[in-house]
């Protein structure tokens, strides 16, 4: 036991400075684990096994120790006691002197031993531990409004509250006009009033912001994009204009358009049961009325009725205009999807079948255009 005792320390004394330092950090960072699963860890960390690591701070634990009680044992015996005189030497002599004795032969030094550089003790570990999970000192924010950047008077960083990076609780600048912008941004500061009408600068990404009523109707958003776009329904607030945070490279598949440049919210039309593509409204209509295939651009399949409703609606609500445009352009759609459906219909009949249906639509054409009276409409019918 004792020689297994003397190897173990004799190899806790051979560790370099890097596997010390290794040692010491991750003693620092395993602290919170339970005791086995600490010493795991750290013997995964350092790369020298779990008893190794174990005997290495034993062993600088003694050495801690052992250096703390030698300077206290130095510091007291570095004070001399007073030497007392010493009364053969003042004493008169009357002998002669005795030869003084021969020096004797001095010692070969023996080899010095390799001198083995102490380790730094290991830090404490629950200090550390308590460093590293106390939360940062506030400090003021620099003078600004809100945090990043806004258009029209505010600053770049958090006010003068006690937020970290200038994330404080500060008054926020007077922006003017009202568009996009104005809703609660990413800081925690309070943003200002914005004044008067028309295209000015919105607020920024910072704060909360509540302006006055621009152009195009005002009220709450979000973003920090500058005022300005599209106005919003007569009667009510403008919506989020959420199509301009979407990625430059996503475009209207049929006309390339960018969709964050569009003017007005693009419609949503289901490739699949998972994703969705977005076009011009007014564009897809076109295409569909025109080409009377009603099938997705992109997959190619067919579309339902009530894909085909819901863009006649979205373009009575986005695409009015002044002379009724999306109202007109929305019942030529429903009636081409119409149309198309009873073409449809009809090419899945059977050729007897379509022949009767081909008489009964010119038969109902005859009786349409009138004249001739109860007698005509009866001799039509029985020529039939």
């Amino acid at each position: 036991v004792a020689a297994t005792t003397a190897i173990h320390t004799h190899m806790s004394a051979h560790w370099s400075s890097g596997e010390q330092s290794a040692l010491e950090a991750a003693l620092r960072q395993f602290s919170g684990l339970p005791k086995e699963e600490r010493w795991e860890a750290i013997a995964q960390k350092v790369g020298r096994s779990r008893r190794e690591c174990l005997d290495r701070f034993k062993f600088v634990a003694a050495e801690v120790k052992a250096r703390r009680e030698g300077a206290s044992t130095s510091s007291a015996a570095s004070t001399p006691a007073p030497a007392l005189p010493d009364a053969a030497a003042t004493a008169p002599s009357s002998a002669a002197p005795a030869p003084a004795p021969a020096p004797a032969a001095a010692p070969e030094p023996a080899a010095p031993a390799p001198a083995v550089a102490a380790p730094p003790p290991p830090a404490d570990v629950s200090s550390a531990t308590r460093e590293e999970q106390r939360p940062p000192k506030d400090k003021p924010g620099r003078s600004g409004r809100g945090r990043g950047e806004t258009s029209g008077g505010a600053d770049v960083g958090g006010a003068h509250g006690n937020g970290v990076e200038g994330a404080g609780r500060g008054k926020g600048g007077k922006g003017r006009g009202k568009g996009d912008g104005g809703g609660k941004g990413d800081g925690g500061g309070k943003g200002g009033k914005g004044r008067g009408k028309g295209d000015g600068g919105g607020k920024g990404d910072g704060g909360k912001g509540k302006g006055a009523k621009g152009a195009g109707g005002g009220g709450r958003g979000r973003g920090g994009q500058q005022a300005g776009g599209e106005s919003a329904p007569a009667g009510g607030k403008q919506e989020s204009a959420w199509w301009r945070r979407l990625k430059a490279d996503e475009v209207d598949m049929i006309t390339l358009q960018p969709l964050n440049r569009m003017r007005v919210e693009p419609f949503g039309l289901k490739v699949d049961a998972t994703h969705e593509a977005y076009f011009d409204g007014v564009n897809l209509a076109s295409c569909w009325t025109s080409s009377k295939r009603f099938e997705h651009p992109a997959s190619r399949r067919p579309v339902e009725r009530a894909e085909v409703e819901a863009l006649a609606q979205h373009l009575r609500t986005h695409h009015r205009g002044r002379g009724g445009e999306g109202n007109h352009a929305a019942a030529l759609l429903v009636a081409a999807f119409d149309e198309a459906e009873a073409e449809r219909r009809f090419r899945t009949l059977a050729p007897a079948e379509q022949a009767r249906a081909l008489a009964s639509d010119v038969a109902a054409t005859l009786f349409a255009a009138g004249g001739g009276g109860a007698a005509t409409v009866g001799a039509r019918a029985r020529a039939i």
